[in-house]
């Protein structure tokens, strides 16, 4: 995809694509943000699980997933190529609001060998909830309809 995302990296995952096993409860070591000048999620504890593709000759032989004990959501996930060395780590920084809602505002990737890094960043002010739209919005029928 011209950078260090494949297609896989940014499209919805299917969960039988994969067997997971529970590696155990660690305290992820925090990650550094060059872009914010921040370091997120130091010390905090998470559950790691190895996840291993079920498709034969796939390009990388598993991914090791740090979820946030406290919201479950995914903090780091660390890509192993073939030979088992770590190729790429991804940081996903969420912004835990006062309502609740948990939006993703910073995607980190960076490729083990080069060390080129990449972030996405989203607007914070774009991000907002409970605007009002109606919940039958979204159900299947409507989103099948959607253009995207």
């Amino acid at each position: 995809m011209g950078s260090e995302f494949t297609t896989e990296d940014v499209s919805t995952r299917r969960w039988e694509d994969k067997t997971y096993t529970m590696v155990g409860k660690k305290k992820f070591l925090g990650h550094y943000s060059f872009f914010a000048d921040t370091t997120y999620y130091e010390n905090v504890d998470c559950y790691v699980i190895e996840g291993k593709p079920t498709k034969k000759d796939w390009y990388y032989s598993k991914r090791i997933m740090w979820l946030h004990k406290d919201f479950g959501w995914l903090i780091c996930d660390e890509v192993y190529d073939v030979a088992g060395k770590k190729s790429k780590n991804f940081i996903k920084t969420y912004e835990i609001r006062d309502n609740g809602c948990l939006p993703q505002i910073f995607l980190t990737v960076e490729d083990q060998t080069t060390h080129h890094k990449i972030v996405v960043g989203f607007n914070e002010k774009h991000i907002i909830f409970n605007t009002g739209i109606n919940e039958s919005f979204f159900s299947e029928k409507t989103l099948m309809r959607s253009k995207w």
